[in-house]
This record gives structure tokens, sequence and C-alpha cells, in this order.
């Protein structure tokens, strides 16, 4: 066997281990402060990016699981807004996989500052997700996104309602 092959094996390898031990955490994060499940992530990371720093592609995915599931946790715990917003900026910083993902995650921000009393913070993020959607669609037709889209003005309007008095936030 080849040192390539070899090295592609156990690369395989660690990645399937930090997907496992990710889930681990996720499945346990209910039962622990946003400060511990955080801490346990990153000490999850450092130990996966040291083992497959011969990889950055991987290394990058790592990241940005991590960065995505902090955010998760932060808006499922209900922490501050000061943290569910550094959560996010941390994944956007790191970068989502792909517009999909980004749109997921700032509209779930976007219904968690909703129903956090922080309107003008949902509205700003939304209008920012609608704007990128409508020029990315613009440039390539994808049905993913229009949806994407979809669910982003729908969203859009239900903040308009509420803020007219017609539903009930």
């Amino acid at each position: 066997m080849r040192a390539n092959e070899k090295g592609q094996r156990n690369t395989k390898s660690a990645s399937g281990d930090f997907a496992r031990a990710l889930s681990n955490e996720v499945i346990n994060s209910e039962m622990k402060s946003h400060a511990h499940f955080a801490r346990d992530l990153r000490d999850l990371e450092k130990h996966y990016l040291m083992r497959l720093e011969s990889s950055p592609k991987i290394c990058l995915e790592i990241r940005r699981r991590v960065s995505e599931r902090l955010l998760d946790h932060a808006i499922l715990v209900q922490c501050k807004q000061s943290v569910c917003r550094a959560r996010l900026k941390a994944a956007s910083a790191v970068g989502f996989s792909d517009l999909v993902q980004k749109t997921t995650y700032s509209i779930l921000y976007a219904k968690w500052a909703f129903a956090q009393g922080h309107k003008r913070v949902a509205r700003r993020v939304t209008d920012e997700v609608i704007g990128e959607l409508e020029r990315s669609l613009k440039k390539k037709s994808s049905t993913t996104l229009r949806q994407c889209l979809a669910f982003a003005k729908r969203f859009e309007g239900f903040m308009r309602r509420a803020a007219e008095g017609a539903i009930s936030p």
C-alpha cells in the first residue's frame, strides 16, 4: 500500500471519527451550559485539527461544523443576543459551504432575534438574506435558492403583519 493511499484512509477515518464525536457532543448538549458545550466543542475541534492538519479542506469543514453547532446551541438555550450575534459572525467568518446553509442559519438567527423582541435585527438580517438570494438568482437559476427566497419572504411578511398588529408574534 502506498503512503498516499494510507494517508487518505487515515484522513477518512479521522473525519468519520470527528463526525461521530460531534454527534455525541450535540446529543449530550442539552445537559450542558452553553459555555461548557462551547469549551467541549473547541477541545474537540482542536484535537481533530491537529490530527488532520495535512488536509486543509477537511480542517475548514471541521471549523464550519463546530461554528454551526455553536450557533445552533446558542439559539436553542436562548443565550443573550450578544452571544448569538457573535456565533453567527464566527460562522460567517469561517464561511458557509453554500448559500443555502448561509440562508438557513441567517433566518434561524433572525427568527430567534424576532422572538426575543429584537425586531430591527431580525428585519436587517432577513433583508440581507433576501438581497443576497435575489442577486444570486440573477446570476444563475436554482430551484433550491428560489425556495429559500420564498421562505425568507414569507418570514418577512410575517414580521410585517406582526408589526402592523394583524397577528401576534
